[in-house]
């Protein structure tokens, strides 16, 4: 992530904020817990990122939002998956 401040929230668009976060959970889970679901030391990951996210960055970094920062990123994977399967499979039956 960079080092510099990112602009306040309210001046982002809503296609940028919903990027950021996607690429948030995306770095939670596959740099810091290595792919897996869950860290092996679980909660502890999400609140030490808290606070260096926190001093480094500023306001909306809480425990509670990187968590659901990385539930977004894990369920949009799940999605992904189910509509490359449903489109494999449509394109199975019309052959």
């Amino acid at each position: 992530m960079s080092k510099t401040k990112p602009p306040p929230v309210a001046q982002k668009p809503p296609a940028l904020m919903t990027a950021s976060y996607w690429e948030i959970g995306r770095r939670i889970v596959e740099a810091e817990q290595k792919g897996k679901r869950r860290a092996g030391y679980g909660e502890q990951l999400i609140a030490r990122l808290s606070l260096d996210l926190t001093q480094r960055f500023g306001r909306g970094f809480s425990a509670r939002n990187l968590e659901q920062m990385r539930q977004f990123f894990l369920i949009w994977l799940i999605a992904q998956t189910v509509s490359a399967q449903l489109a494999a499979d449509s394109e199975g039956m019309a052959s």
